[in-house]
């Protein structure tokens, strides 16, 4: 048991981050539920980042354009705040297109302007 252990670590920290940056994905607690984040701005203690959801509600901005999402991904209208620690520790991999995520940070500037 304690070598299983040992291999999965050792697999899961291989392709593991040491540093952050926009456009990472991370997972967190939001709303009860553990969902995939992609970071938005990284600070010297945490990370702000959309959560991403499965169900197109009218909380959600738009559909991810990402080629390790779904058709079935949607970013959510809210901005969740994650320490540093957790998201390099929760790290899974990243959004790879920095093109559509400008325009959503863009789309949820004027959505929270707008409350």
């Amino acid at each position: 048991m304690i070598l299983l252990i040992f291999f999965y670590n050792a697999i899961n920290t291989k392709y593991r981050s040491n540093k952050l940056k926009k456009g990472d994905v991370v997972d967190s607690m939001v709303a009860f539920k553990l969902r995939p984040c992609v970071i938005i701005s990284v600070e010297k203690n945490n990370v702000y980042a959309i959560p991403l959801s499965t169900t197109q509600v009218d909380n959600n901005l738009c559909q991810c354009k990402g080629r390790f999402f779904g058709d079935n991904s949607y970013f959510s209208k809210s901005i969740v705040s994650i320490s540093c620690e957790s998201a390099l520790r929760l790290f899974k991999g990243c959004y790879d297109n920095p093109k559509h995520l400008n325009l959503v940070i863009s789309q949820l500037k004027s959505v929270l302007v707008n409350i």
